[in-house]
Order: C-alpha cells, then sequence, then structure tokens
C-alpha cells in the first residue's frame, strides 16, 4: 500500500511531494473544456476577420471560404448574454439579500441578534471591493461551471510620524519602575539632559520605544514593532534634551478586514483530481503572480525568506509554468490576446500557496507553504530555507481551508463535472450561427446575384451598380441568376425556436415560458448561490472574532461578541440570506405591498406586528442603499420619538405652540410617551394646573394626535364597514 507523504505535517515541508501534487493537480481535459468554453462564449474561431467575413486569404493552406468569398462569418453572443442575465440575477439578489442569524435555542437570540448585525456590516460596508470579486466570481462560476473563493485576512501595516515630549517620556519609565523598581529608566530625564549620558539615554529610549507604539497604536502587535536603531535614538536623545520634544516613526494598522478574492479554475486554484469535498481534499493550490517590489516587502510584513526571495527573482521573472498551459483565446486578426501572454509577465514572478492536510501529534491540522515552481528541489538534495519563502500551520479559528468553491449545478459529487453555460449553450449558438450566415449570404446573392454571361463575353468586366449602364449585342445576352430557393423566414422561425428552448430551459422571463416555471428556475438558483454566501459568511465572521478585536467589534455590533473566543467562534447559529426573485418585478412589489398595508396592518388590532421589521422590509425592497441609509434600528427609533415628544413638552412649557400633524403613524406612540414623561414629573402636573398657556397648548397638542388615530381607524372602517372591537381578533 502506497504511503501518503502528505499526511505527517513537519516543520519543514517535503516540497518534492508538494511539487509533484501541485503537477497532477492541473487537469488537462477540463483545461480543454475551460478554452472551448472561452471560446464559445467570446465567439471566437479560426480564421476569423475584423470585418465578420470570411476571405479565402485567412483559410487554412489548400481551403476556400465556404459558401463564397466574403460570405458571412457572424459572431453570436447567445452564451455571453444568458451569462451576463443570469450574473445579473444573481448580484441584484445578493445586495437585496438579508443576513438572519437565528438562535438554537432562547438564550442565543440575543448573541444571534449580535451577529446579525457584524455579518450585515461585513457583507455593506467590511469587505473592500466586494462588488468587483462578486463580479468576478460569478462570471467564472457561469462560464466554467464553478469557482473558487478565497477568504482571508487583510492585515496592512503603514507608518507616520508621532511626536513624543519629556512628560510622556517620563510617565512610561515610571510604570516601568512600578513594574520593576530597579529599573534605570526612572533616571531618564537626568541622563537626557546629561550629555555624558547620552549613550546611556538612548538606549533606554529604545527601551521604552515599544510601549510609546502600543499607547499610540493599539492594535498594533509586538512583534510587527521595529527596534529603532541606535543612531535613531541618539537623534531623539538630542532633540528631547534641545527642544523638549522628538518625533518618532509610529508603524500604525491601515486596514484590519476581511477580503475575499475570486479565483479562476485550473489558472489561479487547483486541487487534486479525485476531490470531491475541497474541505475534505489532501491540498489545494493558489497561484499568484507577483512584482519584485511584493516579493521584498513580503521579507518583513508576513516573514518571508531573504535568500529565497532573491532565488526566485534572479531565475523565476517572467517564466510561466510548464504545467499550466497559457491560454489561447484571440480575437479579431488573431493579435489580441485575452488572457495573459508570457510576455505581458516579464516584469512578475508566479508564486504557489499550497494548503496541506496533514496529521501532527496524532491532531488533523492545515500547513501553508509558499514556493515557486520554477524553483524546485532535486530527488537527492536536501530541503533548506531558501526553497520556500514561508511553512507555517494554518491559525485559523474554523479550521478549514480558507477557499469555498461554488459550482453553477450539482451534477455529480466531482466538482468539474459542473458545466458551464457555454458548454450547455455551444450547439444552440453555433445552430443560430448558421441561420444568421444563411440569411446573410441569401439578402447578398438577392442584392448582387451571379450575372449570367455568354463565353465569348467571359473577360470582359461589368461595373454593377444603381442606373448603371450595360451595353449587350442581344437582349438576353447578359441576365441575373435565379436566386437560392427555400424561404428566408424559416430560417427567422429556427432562430426564435432555439431562443425559446433557451429561454425554457435556463428559466428566463419570456411570452412562451410560463411565470411559474420561469420563477421556481430563478428562484432555485438564487437560493443555492446565498446557500454559498452562508459559507463564505461563516468563515468572515470567524476571522473577525479572531482578528478584529473587542473595540472595533463594538462599534460594529454594539457588544465585543466574544473577540478571540475560539469556543464563542465554533458555535454556530443557523445563520440565513433570504430573497424572493419576485422582488425584481417592481410591478409586482408595489402591488404586494399595497395589499399587506391596506388590509394586514390595518388589521393588526393584537399587535402582533413588528412595524419596525416591516418598514426595514420594505424599505429594502424599494432599495437597500435607502434602507441602509434611513432606517435606524427599533430601539435608536425609540429613542428618537420620545426625544422628539420630550422636546415638543418642554417647548409647550415654555409657552410655544409646536408644529401639529397630519394622519401621523406615530401619533399613537407619541401619546403614550406623553403621558409617561408628564406622569413621572411632578413639575409638569403642577404647571398644568397652574400654567392656562401650558394647558391649553398641551390639549391642543394630544387633540391633534387624537385626530392622527381616529383618522387610520376611521380608513380601517371605511374598507371594512364596521368598526371592530377591541376583542375582535384577526
Amino acid at each position: 500500500m502506497m504511503k501518503d507523504e502528505l499526511q505527517q505535517a513537519s516543520s519543514t515541508p517535503n516540497l518534492s511531494v508538494i511539487h509533484a501534487e501541485f503537477k497532477r493537480s492541473v487537469d488537462e481535459q477540463y483545461r480543454n473544456r475551460q478554452q472551448v468554453a472561452e471560446r464559445t462564449r467570446y465567439a471566437y474561431w479560426d480564421a476569423q476577420s475584423p470585418d465578420g467575413k470570411k476571405w479565402d486569404e485567412n483559410m487554412s493552406e489548400g481551403k476556400r471560404a465556404f459558401p463564397f468569398n466574403g460570405s458571412s462569418d457572424t459572431r453570436i453572443r447567445l452564451a455571453d448574454e444568458i451569462i451576463q442575465d443570469r450574473v445579473d440575477t444573481l448580484k441584484a439578489a445578493f445586495a437585496r439579500a438579508q443576513f438572519v442569524a437565528e438562535g438554537i435555542g432562547a438564550e442565543d437570540a440575543e448573541r444571534a441578534g449580535i451577529t446579525t448585525k457584524r455579518l450585515d456590516w461585513a457583507k455593506n460596508t467590511g469587505i473592500n471591493d466586494l462588488n468587483r470579486e462578486h463580479e468576478l466570481l460569478e462570471q467564472y462560476a457561469e462560464t466554467y461551471g464553478w469557482a473558487a473563493l478565497q477568504i482571508t485576512w487583510d492585515r496592512k501595516l503603514n507608518k507616520r510620524t508621532e511626536t513624543m515630549t519629556m512628560d510622556e517620556l517620563m510617565m512610561l519609565s515610571a510604570q516601568i519602575q512600578q513594574v520593576d523598581p530597579g529599573n534605570p529608566a526612572g533616571d531618564l530625564a537626568s541622563l537626557i539632559n546629561d550629555e555624558g549620558s547620552e549613550e546611556a539615554a538612548a538606549d533606554l529610549v529604545r527601551e521604552l520605544y515599544p510601549g510609546f507604539v502600543q499607547r499610540q497604536s493599539p492594535e498594533i502587535f509586538p512583534q510587527e514593532i521595529n527596534s529603532l536603531t541606535k543612531a535613531e535614538a541618539v537623534k531623539i536623545v538630542k532633540a528631547l534634551r534641545t527642544t523638549g520634544q522628538a518625533n518618532f516613526p509610529v508603524p500604525y494598522v491601515s486596514r484590519n478586514n476581511p477580503a475575499l478574492f475570486a479565483l479562476k479554475p485550473f489558472e489561479e486554484f487547483f486541487f487534486p483530481p479525485e476531490s470531491t469535498d475541497i474541505q475534505r481534499a489532501r491540498a489545494v493550490f493558489r497561484v499568484d503572480w507577483l512584482t519584485e517590489a511584493e516579493l521584498r516587502g513580503n521579507i518583513r510584513t508576513k516573514g518571508w525568506n531573504k535568500e529565497w526571495v532573491e532565488n526566485v527573482v534572479e531565475v523565476a521573472q517572467g517564466a510561466h509554468s510548464p504545467n499550466i498551459p497559457l491560454p489561447l483565446l484571440r480575437e479579431g486578426n488573431g493579435e489580441t490576446v485575452y488572457n495573459l501572454h508570457g510576455l505581458d509577465k516579464q516584469f512578475l514572478h508566479e508564486v504557489v500557496y499550497a494548503y496541506t492536510r496533514g496529521i501532527k501529534d496524532g491532531v488533523e491540522c492545515i500547513y501553508c507553504t509558499v514556493f515557486c515552481p520554477h524553483y524546485d528541489v532535486g530527488p537527492h538534495e536536501s530541503v533548506g530555507r531558501e526553497h520556500y519563502a514561508k511553512h507555517e500551520m494554518l491559525n485559523y479559528a474554523h479550521g478549514q481551508y480558507p477557499f469555498i468553491v461554488k459550482v453553477r449545478e450539482a451534477a455529480s459529487r466531482r466538482v468539474c463535472d459542473s458545466r458551464g453555460v457555454p458548454e450547455l449553450v455551444s450547439t444552440w449558438q453555433n445552430e443560430i450561427k448558421s441561420q444568421r450566415d444563411s440569411l446573410v449570404d441569401r439578402t447578398s446573392l438577392s442584392i448582387s446575384p451571379p450575372l449570367k454571361v455568354p463565353l465569348r463575353n467571359m473577360s470582359k468586366a461589368y461595373r454593377l451598380a444603381p442606373m448603371q449602364q450595360v451595353g449587350v449585342t442581344r437582349p438576353d445576352e447578359i441576365e441575373w441568376m435565379e436566386p437560392p430557393p427555400g424561404n428566408p423566414r424559416e430560417a427567422l422561425e429556427v432562430i426564435q425556436n432555439i431562443k425559446n428552448d433557451c429561454d425554457e430551459y435556463f428559466g428566463r422571463t419570456s411570452e412562451l415560458v410560463p411565470p411559474a416555471k420561469s420563477q421556481v428556475r430563478q428562484q432555485n438558483m438564487v437560493d443555492a448561490d446565498l446557500a454559498f454566501w452562508v459559507q463564505v459568511f461563516k468563515q468572515v465572521d470567524a476571522l473577525m472574532l479572531q482578528y478584529m478585536g473587542e473595540e472595533n467589534l463594538m462599534r460594529i455590533s454594539g457588544a465585543p461578541g466574544g473577540a478571540g473566543d475560539f469556543s464563542e467562534i465554533q458555535r454556530q447559529h443557523d445563520w440565513k440570506l433570504r430573497f424572493d426573485v419576485r422582488e425584481l418585478d417592481t410591478e409586482f412589489m408595489g402591488k404586494k405591498l399595497e395589499y399587506f398595508t391596506q388590509f394586514v396592518l390595518n388589521a393588526d388590532r393584537a399587535g402582533v406586528v413588528d412595524m419596525a421589521a416591516v418598514v426595514e422590509l420594505m424599505a429594502n425592497m424599494v432599495d437597500p442603499t435607502i434602507r441602509r441609509a434611513v432606517v435606524t434600528s427599533p430601539q435608536a427609533a425609540n429613542q428618537k420619538m420620545y426625544e422628539r415628544t420630550l422636546t415638543d413638552i418642554i417647548a409647550m412649557a415654555q409657552g410655544n405652540e409646536v408644529p401639529y400633524v397630519e394622519s401621523d403613524p406615530t401619533a399613537e406612540r407619541q401619546l403614550q410617551y406623553a403621558q409617561q414623561i408628564i406622569a413621572s414629573n411632578p413639575k409638569y402636573q403642577e404647571q398644568l394646573q397652574a400654567d392656562e398657556r401650558f394647558g391649553e397648548l398641551m390639549q391642543k397638542w394630544m387633540q391633534n394626535r387624537e385626530q392622527s388615530v381616529m383618522q387610520r381607524q376611521n380608513s380601517m372602517i371605511g374598507r371594512l364597514g364596521v368598526a371592530p372591537s377591541s376583542a375582535a381578533t384577526y
């Protein structure tokens, strides 16, 4: 039995095995399918001409343009059109969908609400370039049948200049003295003022520098703080001695957010061919192309090996992996390349991130190894640090590969068995092209049909144009050939039938596709997509809890939410993303909202409808952006209404008449708050008895609000014909 050498994890990677597994993960059969899909979608084939015609000179040797030189060679965009329609629908559904985290038990309700706020922030604000990566992901999945999304944490450091005074240094010095009474930092001020102790003072400044940085940048980690050099410290001591203050370079966290990256199948993301579930795969590979500056920058920010970087820059600049065939897709005259060609990568370096599952100390773990496929290790060569950039255990609390794969269809357990739209419609697209070409060619022959000319006049050139005169010796010497037999309407009917078949297959809205069938197909497509995003945001939420910190979590959701608590990260909520495809139909939604407000809300005598949730849902149906801008939480709305009522009462107590309202839906709540405010304040009660002006204004204010309540009740009576009693239920 063959031993799996990837299984045993260790501090040193088995690079030869990882390299071999990477080569084995390139599925040549799927790569061929992928290129056929690209050719179909972008309507590319050999011997194309920019003018959309077939010419003999573009044909391979020994072949001629068919049916004649200059005949039609139309580009049909059926696959591209269907993909764009589906991508637009999925993007609109995702934008309008709302996260709902539901607890398993009643005790989870509060944390589920906090989770919902956290996820809503991540979806709408927290992830940079989410719209672009979402677009790419859907385009890849619809074109190739599947695509991968990488979920990672984006932490970036920058530097700024901060000023430190002698007082701040003394404060830090005192703190050190409390912890370590024997520390000479307590004499820092005298050392700075003594020119002869300049070197000792510089050593103390270097010692105090990390504490100063952490005070200025609380989110910074100790390992991210580089020590001051001796020369920098001496310069600071001199500035403090002469001016009482000095400038310090301070690192700070400029970006600390989750990040998503859409990955193209078998160009940016690979896995072994036997894999059915990516999370159970022996290994997965992510390919990226980096500039020399990025490589060198990662030495400090990501701990990459400097010697490896130098070797990669020297031997692998612009080299494309021989294991990954270059895309062949071209358009027009064959010189325009859609995807990157080797020449376009002359200043880039190919880097592979290998994620492998293994066993360490009897426990399953995931290791990430960063290497270059052009800088291999020989079979008898020992692996050194110069052969890889980094090799470390992945420390994500969710315990998964940082990738989620989306398949367009669940044709089988194998990811690669999912078919893209071009693969499904290629024959239909070719049939439409044949009919369109025949129509164009027939029109060309009808406008300029061939001439029947006697053999004796074959060498004579005839110029044909409207009103052009052609001299003949006999009336029948020259005549037009009859147009080809057949009915052009048949071609149009074939084209329309093919489009109808496509609409029915993909559930696109049309006159011939039953609305119920179209809605079912589109809803299934949207539901599958939202289920994918739920899995993505589970990882996003785990990373937020692990890396964001309590202060930021408090700012986002109003509660720390278990920052850094691995047990909290492992606790699962029932997460959902909800969306009804009919919400894209504005006419349907208008009627739906009108019915709901007229019959459901006005019949809610028991108060079972959560009006705050209703308003938020209605605003989201109109426009998610408007909902986020104008809709607040129920607590904030109630507080604002209470403050508004209190402001009105204060103004009336001072003798000012406040504006009156008409059909205000919040009037009943305002009356309740007014009663509470007056009942809880004896001064208002006394003033109502003694101040006639205040009493008159207060009475008019209440009558105005009661009128709004009566108007809403009368509106319901007008529709129902009766006034329901308080005991009536609905």
